[in-house]
């Protein structure tokens, strides 16, 4: 998922008491965020070096991956984000600029190295679909 808000370097951005509802569509924090970038109260620098924060996180997963498995591997995303082009920020629905219509096509060679060791919880974990949709927050 990441890199995507909520972002790690700036959680002051985000209400984390909301319901999931508040995740999808509608008046919420992420809407806020851009909202208050489109505004002037949050930098477009300081909202791009967050973005960027959270792009080094998740590729110290992808270095991770690289070095566990013997295997070609692609990162990319769903959309990318307009940082003001337009006088838009974000990825609003139906929009078609090339900010947010281009993505990323990066490709590596993965190589087992052996030097990951995952732990794995001997835990039970429930099969039923209403209890995997509730841990979740779906339910």
């Amino acid at each position: 998922m990441q890199p995507h808000t909520p972002l790690k370097a700036r959680p002051d951005w985000f209400n984390y008491d909301m319901d999931v509802e508040g995740w999808d569509g509608g008046k919420d924090d992420i809407t806020t965020v851009w909202t208050r970038a489109r505004r002037g109260e949050i930098e477009k620098a300081e909202l791009r070096d967050a973005f960027q924060d959270n792009l080094r996180w998740v590729l110290e997963s992808v270095e991770t991956l690289r070095t566990s498995v013997d295997a070609n591997i692609v990162i990319t995303s769903d959309h990318g984000n307009a940082f003001g082009e337009y006088g838009l920020w974000g990825h609003p629905r139906g929009v078609q600029i090339p900010t947010v219509r281009r993505v990323p096509w990066v490709e590596v060679d993965g190589e087992n190295t052996n030097s990951y060791s995952p732990t794995v919880s001997t835990e039970k974990v429930s099969t039923d679909t209403e209890d995997q949709l509730s841990a979740l927050g779906y339910k």
